[in-house]
């Protein structure tokens, strides 16, 4: 049972690291193609446009090399890029949304 409780948390911790980093992918796209603000819907967004980029690439990587472990390092580094770009906005969206409450 403390087994099973475990393989589930390490599911949750690992989809929310890779939901942070198809964010910041997501969010990288969204700097480089529109404007500087973030809403509430450039983070749902980000999410998906993040989560299809790195198909894509995967896509292509696959044609010349091989997907392992390597490779989610990269993808991963670019999603923290992407985060750490968009502090800033990031920083700003959350105050002023939970200034409203």
């Amino acid at each position: 049972m403390i087994l099973l409780f475990g393989a589930m948390i390490s599911l949750i911790l690992i989809w929310a690291f890779l939901s942070l980093v198809f964010i910041g992918i997501g969010l990288l796209f969204h700097r480089i193609c529109s404007s500087k603000t973030i809403r509430l819907r450039d983070w749902l967004d980000s999410f998906w446009i993040g989560w299809a980029l790195t198909i894509i690439f995967l896509q292509f990587w696959h044609l010349f090399f091989k997907v392992d472990g390597s490779i989610l390092v990269l993808i991963s580094l670019f999603g923290l890029l992407g985060l750490a770009i968009s502090f800033k906005e990031i920083r700003l969206f959350v105050k002023k949304n939970l200034a409203k409450d």
